[in-house]
């Protein structure tokens, strides 16, 4: 299988929340760095043993611990999901090959469901069985601390070339299970997991990536069929953290190709760049944004994570439901009432929702951006009567939109309780959330 192109490394870090401009220069080395970096980051590589995961030393993770839920942890906006559906009495749902990085989420909880119910391995292949496909073998589970299992594996990436060895192994597998009557019947068969082509590379990508997690003298005994196959270990993967997403996102110098800023745009001062060379070629890109916010009126809102009289009591602690799916990471980051919200946006402008939010007195809006990173935030009258009223007038005005309760806007972080938000301009931008 191919390599994962330039627009397929971007199209993923836009997934997992890293945002960089299409038109981008950056080296392709230098773009690397950054998606393993965040896929380093999305399993809490950093807090791994600074050792090697060696099955000969490591504990196995406990039998009959469910390993479906672990291997994949949630999001602020999915937690809030799962936990509204399941208060309807409904199955959370949601839409595949939509966003490949939630895409490899759903496939660590189908691996844990697989080993939940006793097999040993798997194939994960495109929907149509045409283009590509993963096999995997699982060796053992280890239990590398109190909460994080590592799924030791063989794998091997199968193509229409070699198509018919990776029948032959299928085959010898599916026969084993059968003779071994060790699985319940309905279960005995090909495990098939579906998966677009970019999350088949990504998956491909990840596992080379953790190959050099196993001890160099780890050669545990391989099937009949197995000789092309190679080893490695998936982790339980995360939305990345809220601090990660600020140095990921954090200014790297001229929006197009990195090097050191020198100048912004003088019409909207949202972006810097290096020279009138990278601003030229980046003008297709921009220019949406940019006439967004040309001459716009721009206002202070200052903002609150806690109700009035209430400073212990936030939003989120009225959702505690969902603490627990939510990832170890954020519930420290969202749970913090005496601290500031995170700031992953550094000093780039990026777009809000200002929205008046169910069973909040209308005193109040609720302001948060796409990746929730400040989901629980407040912009109350009793702060900023003037600009209240304009938000108001804004929102139910002649642009009005929504119904008049919610508008999106461009905006920037000004302080650790305050935005900047450009008030009477509409986003020319395609909004999806």
């Amino acid at each position: 299988m191919e390599p994962l192109t330039r627009r397929e490394t971007l199209d993923i870090l836009s997934c997992m929340g890293v945002e960089l401009p299409r038109t981008t220069r950056l080296p392709d080395d230098v773009l690397d760095k950054r998606l393993r970096d965040a896929l380093n980051h999305a399993q809490h590589r950093s807090s791994l043993p600074p050792s090697s995961l060696d099955p000969a030393r490591l504990p196995r993770w406990p039998a009959g611990e469910s390993l479906l839920k672990v291997l994949r942890r949630v999001d602020l906006g999915e937690a809030l999901a799962i936990e509204d559906a399941e208060r309807a009495g409904k199955a959370y749902e949601r839409e595949l090959f939509q966003d490949v990085f939630w895409d490899l989420g759903q496939t660590m909880m189908a691996i844990g469901q697989a080993l939940d119910n006793g097999r040993t391995w798997c194939v994960v292949q495109d929907p149509k069985g045409e283009t590509g496909v993963i096999l995997l073998r699982f060796l053992c589970v280890l239990c590398v601390d109190g909460n994080t299992p590592g799924v030791v594996l063989t794998y091997r990436a199968i193509n229409r070339e070699t198509g018919a060895e990776g029948a032959e192994w299928t085959s010898f597998q599916w026969a084993r299970d059968s003779a071994e009557k060790r699985l319940p019947q309905e279960v005995v068969g090909v495990s098939e997991i579906k998966a677009s082509v970019l999350e088949l590379k990504l998956i491909l990508k990840l596992l080379a990536m953790n190959a050099p997690l196993l001890p160099p003298d780890y050669k545990p005994p391989k099937d009949p069929l197995e000789e092309r196959f190679k080893l490695s270990v998936l982790m339980p993967l995360a939305p990345l953290g809220f601090d990660v997403l600020g140095r990921l996102n954090s200014d790297v110098g001229c929006a197009l190709c990195g090097k050191e800023q020198t100048s912004r745009c003088s019409q909207c001062q949202s972006v810097s760049y290096c020279g009138p060379d990278c601003q030229k070629a980046d003008w297709p890109a921009h220019k949406q944004t940019c006439r967004s916010l040309k001459g716009g009126r721009w206002v202070t809102i200052p903002f609150r994570m806690s109700f009035p009289d209430e400073p212990n009591n936030t939003w989120l602690s009225r959702r505690s439901d969902c603490n627990s799916i939510l990832d170890e990471s954020m519930r420290k980051a969202l749970g913090a009432e005496s601290g500031s919200p995170p700031n992953i946006h550094g000093e780039k402008t990026f777009l809000v929702k200002v929205q008046a939010p169910h069973g909040v007195p209308q005193q109040a809006f609720m302001i948060y951006d796409r990746r929730k990173s400040f989901r629980s935030v407040f912009f109350w009258r009793e702060d900023a009567a003037s600009v209240y009223d304009d938000c108001i007038a804004e929102i139910t005005g002649p642009r009005i939109a929504f119904g008049g309760r919610k508008m999106y806007r461009w905006a920037k972080r000004t302080g650790d309780f305050e935005l900047s938000v450009c008030l009477d301009r509409e986003p020319n931008t395609d909004i999806r959330w």
